[in-house]
């Protein structure tokens, strides 16, 4: 009974985390609409609010005496962040360019059924059903959010911007899962945005896009995403990742694009229409079914449940 009621606690508290971070990340297009307004270019916007969440976060960690991540730790977690977390972060954000908002978020929020087909192929076994039920729900509600957008760009640039995003992400979300396992949730996500950091600002000087913001306003986004949305989404994302493992978290995350619909409405003035309500309700529903799955009667863990450290069976 106490264990059964301590699982449960595990669940609801990844639940809670990787909601924080979907509240953090579903201002982030709207952050990136108004930060367009201020003459930003969106490479040099990721490599500075990388930049300045990576310092915020390791000071943090110091101040917080949180243990130090080991060097060869350190130098994988740097390198997936060079190499998959920011690299997907351009191709995101690049698609905004050639497609709405609302058909790239649609084509990027595919990845929880890419990571429900690489976590089956990868433990050689179906996905459960009960997640898998709950993840092909959130996506129709996600597939009705973007069709209902009215009329949209839909270039095909932009859509395979999208799904490459997608894959990117969604092979990112995978690995990482075993990476912070055992690690510092702090020290990991400043090291991943170190790495970002790194390859974005070289991206940007590379292609002579690298410029620093020209007003206060401008500035007041970068700090916002720096200081605000991007520790808490990515330090809340990996506390909640450990204890839901992948599909769930990536279940979870569904709800992000419901939460920058509604930031679109009150920020932006976007239309809240019928059917984009219709959408918003069906991955409501998906991600509060969540809770129920952890409380039905199990006889040995699921094939999703993530690795504790050692010590805590």
């Amino acid at each position: 009974m106490g264990v059964g009621l301590s699982r449960d606690r595990h669940v609801l508290a990844g639940l809670a985390l990787v909601l924080l971070s979907a509240c953090a990340y579903g201002i982030t297009p709207a952050l990136f609409k108004l930060a367009y307004r201020a003459q930003m270019d969106e490479l040099s916007l990721i490599g500075l609010r990388s930049a300045i969440g990576a310092g915020f976060v390791a000071v943090t960690a110091r101040a917080l005496g949180e243990a130090r991540v080991e060097r060869r730790a350190a130098v994988r977690l740097a390198g997936l962040g060079a190499v998959l977390f920011g690299p997907q972060l351009w191709l995101y954000f690049g698609s905004l360019h050639w497609v709405d908002t609302a058909v790239a978020v649609g084509v990027v929020y595919v990845y929880p059924a890419i990571i429900v087909l690489l976590t089956a192929v990868r433990r050689r076994r179906p996905p459960p059903v009960g997640e898998a039920i709950l993840i092909s729900l959130a996506l129709v509600g996600i597939a009705i959010i973007a069709v209902t957008a009215g009329p949209s760009r839909v270039a095909p640039t932009g859509v395979v911007l999208a799904a490459a995003a997608a894959l990117g992400y969604a092979v990112y979300v995978v690995v990482v899962a075993s990476l912070v396992a055992d690690l510092p949730t702090l020290g990991a996500s400043a090291w991943i945005l170190a790495g970002t950091a790194t390859a974005t600002l070289a991206a940007a000087a590379v292609t002579g896009r690298l410029a620093l913001p020209t007003s206060g306003l401008a500035w007041g986004y970068v700090l916002a995403h720096g200081l605000v949305v991007v520790p808490v989404g990515l330090v809340a994302f990996y506390a909640g990742l450990r204890r839901l493992g992948p599909i769930r978290t990536a279940l979870v995350d569904t709800v992000q694009p419901v939460i920058a619909v509604v930031v679109g409405t009150a920020v932006l003035g976007e239309a809240l229409i019928a059917g984009r309500a219709l959408g918003i309700a069906l991955v409501v529903v998906a991600v509060a079914g969540l809770p129920l799955l952890a409380v039905l009667p199990r006889r040995r863990r699921t094939p999703d449940e993530p690795v504790r450290k050692r010590g805590e069976e």
